[in-house]
């Protein structure tokens, strides 16, 4: 899937928060200097916690972060509501991909998480119609804005 707003563009919608606006920048300069091609895959990831709740996060392989959360060894968040399933996957390019996308999925309405770990849940067709709709939502927000 293509990034939809680049670092900047996330940073002066306020989607980012100040202390991660420099670090995201400067992994992206970086990655563009050296034209670092990350051999690896990343992951961004949804998890439906026993508390119904959704915690969202980046790794190299779902399936064993995933027993890290569920032994309780894993993200603070996780100990005390331990993970039930997987609801959300998506590749991501690099590691800054995967870190921006993250940002801008936390930064979503719990109703919006949960439509879009549903559309995942439906098939490849049911997820592209949502996000292309919300493509076009926040471009009729920008509108406005000009």
């Amino acid at each position: 899937m293509k990034q939809a707003f680049s670092v900047k563009e996330n940073v002066d919608r306020g989607f980012v928060k100040e202390k991660y606006k420099r670090m995201l920048a400067g992994m992206q300069r970086k990655q563009k200097k050296t034209g670092e091609k990350s051999a690896e895959k990343w992951f961004l990831y949804m998890l439906k916690c026993s508390d119904l709740s959704l915690y969202t996060g980046i790794a190299k392989d779902i399936d064993k972060r995933f027993k890290v959360h569920s032994s309780g060894k894993g993200a603070r968040y996780t100990r005390t509501r331990l993970p039930l399933e997987i609801v959300y996957r998506e590749p991501c390019k690099s590691r800054t991909d995967a870190l921006v996308r993250e940002f801008k999925v936390k930064k979503l309405k719990p109703l919006r998480k949960r439509l879009l770990a549903e559309a995942f849940k439906q098939g490849p067709k049911a997820l592209a119609v949502f996000l292309k709709k919300r493509k076009k939502k926040v471009k009729k927000k920008r509108n406005k804005k000009s």
